[in-house]
């Protein structure tokens, strides 16, 4: 249905289950220019694929975390390649672990 749509529109704007994981929903949907993650006080709630027809270049992906009341906690934004070729720092175990 992707290309149906994008006969009538440049961009397409997918809203998907905050379960979805990103890298299917990236194998799934063409074109895909940005993922936003979109968390109220650290728990997923919205993820949404923004599409842009003919669109070939790298995936950004932004995650987005609100206070209950909307307003804007904090920001995180990276390419997808950044975050293959991230190198994990780990720390001593502090008060949580996961």
């Amino acid at each position: 249905m992707q290309e149906t749509i994008f006969e009538h529109s440049r961009f397409l704007l997918v809203k998907a289950s905050p379960l979805l994981d990103i890298q299917q929903g990236l194998r799934e949907l063409t074109h895909t220019k940005k993922v936003f993650v979109v968390s109220v006080n650290n728990e997923c709630k919205e993820l949404l694929f923004l599409c842009e027809k003919n669109y070939t270049g790298h995936v950004q992906i932004e995650a987005v975390d609100l206070f209950v009341n909307g307003d804007l906690k904090n920001v995180l934004s990276f390419l997808q390649e950044e975050e293959k070729n991230a190198i994990s720092v780990l720390g001593e175990a502090a008060e949580y672990l996961y």
